[in-house]
C-alpha cells in the first residue's frame, strides 16, 4: 500500500517541495499576563521601560531596563542569537505592542515569539527560569525520511543542549549529509536554570515530535527546534559573513537574475502541469479501496498527538513531561518486582527518578482499538484541574508512540485493600480506620461539591484508596471519572465501575449521579470496619455478600458481630462504630435521593450528632447460580422491583471472580 500511496502523492510532494524548504510552517507565539492593574503613575513608568527595551536591544546583546523611583518596573528583552539587527528590532517592537495591547497594563507580562522574548514585572528578576512549557511541542508533518533520521535528530539535540549549556546560551548545528538542522537558545534572564530547562525541552520535543520532520518548543526559560532543511542564516549573510558555499548579496550578477527569472517561469509552468496531475491522482486515490486504511492511519496519529497535547493543556505548571526512556530507567525496565498493583487499565510500578525521588508510574494498556486512550486523557485533564489533600497528586505524564504513562507521588503504605484483605502484615487500629473513612469522605465532598467542577469518580473501592506514610488516605485512579453538569440530577450513560460497589440504579438503568459514589462509599466503609471483601464466596451463603449480611445483623441487633476480630481485641469506640454503620446503611438506601450528600456525611462524622434518620432495607446486587454454573445478578430491595441482568445497561452473564473494573457498552 505504501508504494501505491507514494505514487498517488508524488506530484503533490514535488509541487510543494520548493515551498517546504523555504520557511517553517510552525509559528510559535504566546503571552502571559499576571498581577493587578498598575496605577496611572506606574503606567507611565511601564511605557518608559518598554521604550528603553525597544531602543537598547539588538541581535548581539540583550536589554535590561529599570525605570521609576520609589516603585520600579523591571524589563528584559532578548532576540534569538541568529537574528540580524533589523529583524531583532522589528520583533521587539511587535512584542512591546502585544504586551501593551493584550495585557492592559497589569503588573507582570511575558511575551514569547520564535525570534525574541520580552518580560516586564514590578520586582527584580530572580535570574532563574522555570523549566515549564509555554507552548507544548509543535510538530510538523510525517514525511519519508532516512532510516537513521530519528537517531540523527536525537544526537543533534543532545549536542545542542551541551553547546547551549557551555556557550552563553545559544547554539546552532546542522548535518547536511543526514539532513538534520537545529537551534537552541536560553534566555539570559534564566541562565541559572538553562541546563534543566533545555533537558526538559529536549525530552518533550523528542518524545512527542519524532519521527516528524520538524518540531519546536518554547519553555519559560529556553527555546529548542529541529528540522530537515537548512536554517536561514540572515544575521551572517547581512553582515557579510555568509558560510562557505553560500553566495553573499554582492556576488549576485544581472546574469544570475535573468537565470532566476527563467527558472521562475519554468517552475510556474511545471507547477501548473503538476497541479493538474496531482488533482487527477487525488481523485483516483479517493476512489481506491486503500483510502480508508490511509484515513485510519492518520486518525491513529492524531489520537497520539492529542494525548501528548493533554500533558501540556490546562495549568501547564502543575505537571511535567517525562520521556519514556526516563521512566523505563526509573522502573528498571518495568521489572515485575517493582509492580505495586494492577488497575483496570494497566499495571502500576514503583520507580526512582534520577534525583532520587520515589514515584508511582501507571502504565496504561492500549490495544489495537485504542482502548484506554480516553482514560489517559480523562485522568490527566481531571487531576490537573483539581487539588485536595485527600486526592492523589499527579507529577507528570508521558506520551511516546503507543506508550501512555502517568507519574504519581509515591504512597509508602500502598493501597488500602492490601492491608484490609490480609496481603500485608500491617494493622490498622480504630483511630487510623476512622481517619481513613473521614479522609475519603472529605475527598468525595471536594469532588462532588467544592471543586470547580462537579465530578463523579465512578470507581470508589479499597484498591483505589492509597495511604501515605501517616496513613492519610488519597483517592486515586480517575480513569473512568466523569465531569457532571450542574443543571442535571443524573446522566444516562454506559456502565463503568467495579461490580459489587455499584449502585443498582446506575448498574441496571445507567442513571449516573454523585449518589453512585455515595453508594460505593457505603460499601467501602463496611469493608474497612470488618476487614473483608464485599463479596466472599468462601463464607456461608448468608454472609457472602456484605451489605446483605450487615442488614441481617442490623435487624437482629447483632451489628457488633461485624467488627474485625483483631480490631475488637485491640479496642474500639463502640459509639463511633455504631454511628459509622448507621451512616453506611444510609449510603446504601434503595432510593438514591435518600442517600445523604457527602457534606452531610462529613458533618455526621465530625459533629457526632445523634442520628435522626432511620435507614430502610438497602439496595444491593447479589449473584444467583444458573444451571450452567455461570452467574447472573439480581437487585434485592424493597425499593426496587426484581430486575434481572438482561437489562441493556448491565451484562447478561458474568462469570464470578474477584471484583473487576469494567466498562460495558
Amino acid at each position: 500500500m505504501s508504494s501505491n500511496l507514494s505514487l498517488y502523492l508524488l506530484p503533490i510532494l514535488l509541487l510543494l517541495m520548493p515551498l517546504t524548504t523555504r520557511a517553517s510552517s510552525l509559528p510559535l507565539t504566546s503571552f502571559q499576563c499576571n498581577g493587578t492593574t498598575l496605577p496611572p503613575p506606574l503606567q507611565k513608568t511601564l511605557n518608559k521601560t518598554l521604550d528603553c527595551l525597544e531602543s537598547s536591544t539588538n541581535s548581539s546583546s540583550r536589554g535590561f531596563c529599570i525605570k521609576g523611583k520609589n516603585s520600579k518596573i523591571y524589563g528584559f528583552a532578548q532576540c534569538r542569537g541568529d537574528q540580524n539587527p533589523r529583524n531583532c528590532s522589528l520583533c521587539i517592537s511587535e512584542a512591546k505592542t502585544k504586551a501593551l495591547s493584550d495585557c492592559n497594563g497589569v503588573s507582570e507580562a511575558r511575551v514569547y515569539t520564535e525570534n525574541c522574548v520580552l518580560f516586564y514585572q514590578d520586582r527584580k528578576f530572580s535570574g532563574t527560569g522555570n523549566p515549564f512549557p509555554v507552548n507544548g511541542p509543535e510538530c510538523g508533518e510525517i514525511q519519508e525520511v532516512p532510516v537513521n533520521f530519528t537517531a540523527k535528530v536525537s544526537s543533534l539535540v543532545a549536542e545542542l543542549v551541551a553547546e547551549v549549556d557551555g556557550k552563553k546560551g545559544f547554539g546552532v548545528r546542522g548535518d547536511a549529509v543526514a539532513g538534520v538542522y537545529g537551534l537552541a537558545q536560553c534566555w539570559s534572564v534564566a541562565v541559572d536554570g538553562c541546563r534543566l530547562c533545555m533537558q526538559r525541552a529536549a525530552d518533550a520535543l523528542l518524545g512527542i515530535c519524532l519521527p516528524k520532520v520538524e518540531g519546536k518548543v518554547v519553555y519559560d526559560g529556553c527555546f529548542l527546534k529541529y528540522q530537515n532543511y537548512p536554517l536561514v542564516r540572515e544575521a551572517l549573510i547581512e553582515q557579510g559573513g555568509a558560510p562557505a558555499g553560500e553566495p553573499g548579496p554582492s556576488s549576485i550578477t544581472s546574469k544570475d537574475r535573468d537565470h532566476q527569472k527563467t527558472s521562475a517561469i519554468v517552475l510556474f509552468v511545471g507547477g501548473l502541469i503538476l497541479l493538474v496531475l496531482s488533482v487527477t491522482s487525488i481523485l483516483c486515490f479517493l476512489k481506491s479501496t486503500k483510502f480508508q486504511d490511509f484515513v485510519k492511519k492518520l486518525r491513529s496519529e492524531k489520537q497520539a498527538t492529542a494525548a501528548a497535547a493533554y500533558c501540556f493543556s490546562g495549568n501547564l505548571r502543575m505537571v511535567s513531561y517525562f520521556s519514556y526512556a526516563t521512566l523505563k530507567k526509573a522502573t528498571d525496565n518495568f521489572k515485575q518486582e517493582n509492580m505495586l498493583g494492577c488497575g483496570g487499565f494497566g499495571p502500576v510500578f514503583e520507580g526512582v527518578l534520577d534525583d532520587g525521588q520515589k514515584v508511582a508510574i501507571k502504565k496504561l494498556s492500549l490495544n489495537k482499538s485504542q482502548q484506554g486512550e480516553s482514560e489517559f486523557l480523562t485522568e490527566v485533564r481531571l487531576i490537573t484541574s483539581i487539588q485536595h489533600k485527600n486526592l492523589v497528586r499527579l507529577l507528570g505524564c508521558c506520551s511516546d508512540g503507543p506508550e501512555r504513562l502517568l507519574v504519581y507521588e509515591y504512597m509508602s503504605n500502598g493501597s488500602l485493600d492490601r492491608i484490609l484483605y490480609g496481603k500485608s502484615d500491617k494493622f490498622l487500629n480504630w483511630q487510623i480506620r476512622y481517619q481513613i473513612i473521614l479522609g475519603i469522605a472529605r475527598g468525595l465532598q471536594y469532588l462532588h461539591e467544592d471543586s470547580h467542577f462537579r465530578i463523579v469518580h465512578r470507581d470508589i473501592k479499597a484498591s483505589n484508596i492509597l495511604l501515605d506514610a501517616k496513613f492519610q488516605p488519597r483517592i486515586g485512579d480517575f480513569g473512568v471519572a466523569r465531569f457532571f453538569p450542574e443543571d442535571l440530577s443524573y446522566l444516562s450513560t454506559k456502565f463503568a465501575g467495579t461490580l459489587g460497589y455499584t449502585a443498582p440504579e446506575y448498574a441496571i438503568r445507567g442513571e449516573l449521579s454523585e449518589k453512585a459514589d455515595i453508594y460505593s462509599f457505603g460499601v467501602l466503609v463496611l469493608e474497612i470496619v470488618s476487614s473483608r471483601k464485599n463479596t466472599d464466596l468462601t463464607l456461608s451463603p448468608d454472609k457472602q455478600y456484605l451489605p446483605e449480611y450487615v442488614w441481617k445483623l442490623h435487624e437482629r441487633l447483632r451489628i457488633l458481630d461485624l467488627i474485625d476480630p483483631k480490631l475488637k481485641a485491640d479496642g474500639f469506640e463502640e459509639k463511633d462504630f455504631m454511628q459509622i454503620i448507621h451512616v453506611a446503611l444510609l449510603c446504601l438506601q434503595p432510593d438514591s435521593s435518600l442517600r445523604p450528600p457527602m457534606s452531610e456525611i462529613v458533618a455526621m462524622f465530625t459533629c457526632k450528632s445523634d442520628m435522626l434518620v432511620t435507614p430502610v432495607k438497602p439496595a444491593f446486587m447479589v449473584k444467583r447460580h444458573r444451571q450452567n454454573q455461570t452467574h447472573s445478578w439480581e437487585t434485592l430491595s424493597d425499593g426496587f422491583p426484581s430486575i434481572r441482568s438482561e437489562s441493556p445497561s448491565f451484562p447478561r452473564h458474568i462469570s464470578w471472580g474477584a471484583p473487576r473494573t469494567l466498562e460495558i457498552p
